[in-house]
This record gives structure tokens, sequence and C-alpha cells, in this order.
């Protein structure tokens, strides 16, 4: 009987140690029953952070739904098929003119989806190549 009740308290410290949390790009944290996995992608594009956010809009609202905007964070939350989205848009330390753009995507039980952000990183590597480019010329003017 002590050994079974033993081993009891020793899977439930285990389960208790080997969840993790993980922060989200617009800086809540949760909990995951998968610690120390990679969930991230980041995307360093040519194009100014204002059009990369516009393009990442665009595809997650074509993708799926926008469940909100941080225009302070630049971090749009979005659902894509029952998957949680977070995207965060932000200047590169390098350029001013470059931008780091984060994919981060979760399950339903906050498992990462790598495919997903990987798909939706691509999608916006295409969305920004439809833009047009703003010469050096137009903007001095």
């Amino acid at each position: 009987m002590r050994t079974l009740k033993n081993s009891i308290i020793v899977a439930g410290l285990a389960m208790t140690f080997l969840t993790g949390c993980f922060t989200t790009q617009d800086g809540k944290s949760n909990l995951t029953m998968i610690p120390g996995r990679s969930d991230a992608f980041q995307l360093r594009p040519n194009w100014p952070p204002a059009q990369a956010m516009q393009a990442v809009q665009e595809v997650l609202a074509l993708e799926g739904t926008i469940t909100s905007i941080e225009a302070t964070k630049n971090t749009v939350t979005a659902r894509v098929n029952e998957r949680y989205v977070w995207v965060k848009v932000q200047t590169d330390p390098e350029s001013p003119d470059i931008s780091l753009i984060t994919f981060q995507v979760r399950t339903k039980w906050r498992n990462p989806d790598l495919a997903l952000a990987n798909r939706l990183m691509s999608m916006t590597v295409a969305q920004l190549g439809t833009y047009t480019r703003p010469t050096a010329a137009a903007v001095s003017n």
C-alpha cells in the first residue's frame, strides 16, 4: 500500500514538473503539456514594418479570423483552423527598413504547430511580393 501511495505522489510530482509555460507574442503566459519545444518562426523581409503588418493582417483575415490587433505592441492574434495564432511585427534592430516578424501557432491543447506557422510565413512573403516598394525618390519628396 505504501508503494502505491509513493508511486502516486511521484507521478503527480512528475506531471507538475514536466509541464511548462510558454509566452505568447503579446506577452501573456500560458500552460503547455510539452515544455521546451520551439513554437515560433522568425522572418526578416526587406519591407517596412507598416507594410509587413498590413500583409500579416491580410493573410490572417484570408486564412482565419482575426481576434485582436494590438497597435501598441504590433501584435495580431487570430484563430486559423482551431489553432491559436500570434504574430508580432517589429523593426529589425539591424536596420529600420527591415521588419522582424515572429509567427507563433499553438493547437487547442497548446501544442506547437510549426507546419501552420511555416505556411502563414510563406503566405505573408507572397503577399508582400504583391506590394509596390516605396522608392527613395518618393519618400524624399
